[in-house]
Formats: structure tokens, C-alpha cells, sequence
């Protein structure tokens, strides 16, 4: 069976800074995109623009990897899981 554009998914890889501090950047050239960051609602906000934009696949690098920024991240799915209104 051969795959073509409608079986196809596309996939995005992106580092949220759950700090707020936005203190890492990307060493990926040529793109240096920074982090998503900010609070909750507009972190949940810009995980909706993927979806919105067609991206079925988020790979997600937390800045800085730490268990605070897991439970931080925590809110942000639970946001997302209610579908709530982002300010």
C-alpha cells in the first residue's frame, strides 16, 4: 500500500520553559527558536496552535528537565484535558 499526503502525520519537536525565565535557547542551527513559555493558559495556548496548524505530534524538551517543571507541565495537560478558555 502506498502512503500519501492524507496518511501522512506531521510532527513537531519544542522545548517549553517551565520556569518562566526563558533562559535556554535552541543550539539547532540555523533555526534558535526560543522556548515556549509563560504562564499556564498561554502555554496551553500555543500547544493548541500546533494542533490548529495540523500537527498530530508534539515531542516536548522541558527547560530545565526537572521534576518541578513535570508537575508545573501537569497544569498545563490539565487545561488541555478540560478543554478550558485561555485568557
Amino acid at each position: 500500500m502506498l502512503r500519501g499526503p492524507p496518511m501522512l502525520e506531521r510532527s513537531v519537536s519544542i522545548m517549553l520553559d517551565m520556569t518562566g525565565k526563558c533562559a535556554n535557547r535552541s543550539r539547532m542551527k540555523p533555526y534558535a527558536a526560543g522556548p515556549l513559555s509563560g504562564p499556564v493558559g498561554e502555554i496551553a495556548a500555543g500547544l493548541r496552535a500546533f494542533a490548529a496548524e495540523g500537527i498530530s505530534h508534539l515531542q516536548l524538551y522541558l527547560v530545565l528537565n526537572t521534576i518541578k517543571s513535570v508537575e508545573r507541565f501537569a497544569a498545563v495537560l490539565d487545561m488541555l484535558d478540560h478543554c478550558q478558555a485561555v485568557v
